[in-house]
């Protein structure tokens, strides 16, 4: 997680206050000191790979930062009222790699893995020696580097998923109800509104997918799929109050449920966050099931 993100995230003192799904642990932190792990990058078995995944991260951020800065003073003082398609193609290069860069996404890769992994024995088309062909024996799937091999060295899949990104309906809030907007260790939550008995409509091109990026306390830039959110189109790229206390609140439940483990906030009023894990016990695990195989 970007220090210079989670910046915006912190109190008057610098301090980010910081909801431990695992434990229901509340604390405040130097934005330097959380939602990093170290070597997250380091490939076993290749050195160059992990150069290449730095470098592509420190030269988005480096470029990124001072642009972010200027487009939130612009939201916050009224001079910026659309989106320009530069600093919304922009915005989308960074969604895509904040949602493939976390461990959310290593868990959710792995366990789709170890799903087909399964089906493909339980269907008898290979046995465990024809799986090492694909990579998938037992042995082959090492969770961090199949997430660094098929996930974040895929350019072909950062740029189909920048394209998704960026054929929805994008639409800036303003957060004016005094409550924080959160956000956490996988910061782009999405939500399915279309029910399907076979499907799961949670992907990011999924019809009536909603997804929602906080760039700060204050401001929420959110994606909607473009046939079931039709009538957002009049709203398109503007800037838009968000002056509901209950908009706020559904933003900051998505944050809780997508999170891998932590919840990030300027203030230290996690109650809602409380509440969810202690009536979902299932959010509080990492290891938590994300993919489930259909019948």
């Amino acid at each position: 997680m970007p220090q210079f993100y989670l910046h915006y995230f912190t109190d008057a003192g610098g301090q980010v206050h910081v909801f431990d799904k695992t434990g229901g642990n509340v604390f405040s932190s130097n934005p330097k000191n959380i939602a990093g792990e170290g070597y997250f990058y380091d490939s076993k078995n290749d050195k160059a790979g992990e150069q290449f995944l730095e470098t592509l991260f420190a030269d988005l951020e480096t470029n990124f930062a001072p642009l972010l800065a200027s487009y939130i003073a612009g939201i916050r003082s009224g001079a910026l009222e659309v989106m320009d398609e530069a600093m919304k193609g922009m915005l989308s290069k960074y969604l895509t790699l904040q949602i493939l860069r976390t461990n959310e996404t290593r868990e959710h890769n792995f366990q789709l893995l170890s799903v087909l992994k399964n089906s493909i024995l339980e269907s008898g088309w290979l046995d465990e020696e024809g799986l090492k062909k694909y990579g998938l024996t037992e042995e082959q799937l090492d969770r961090k580097e199949k997430h660094l091999k098929i996930v974040l060295m895929n350019t072909g899949l950062r740029d189909a998923l920048d394209q998704a990104l960026l054929s929805h309906i994008w639409v800036i809030f303003r957060n004016t109800t005094g409550i924080p907007l959160w956000t956490s260790d996988h910061p782009v939550a999405k939500r399915a509104n279309v029910d399907d008995p076979v499907r799961s409509m949670s992907g990011y091109t999924s019809e009536g997918i909603e997804i929602s990026f906080p760039l700060a306390p204050d401001i929420m830039i959110t994606l909607a799929e473009r046939t079931f959110f039709k009538d957002l189109e009049v709203i398109e790229n503007c800037v838009v109050p968000m002056d509901d206390e209950q908009n706020v609140i559904y933003c900051n439940s998505l944050q809780v449920m997508d999170s891998y483990r932590q919840v990030y906030s300027p203030d230290n009023n996690f109650e809602l966050a409380k509440e969810m894990v202690t009536t979902h016990r299932e959010m509080s695990d990492p290891k938590r099931k994300r993919v489930d195989v259909a019948k």
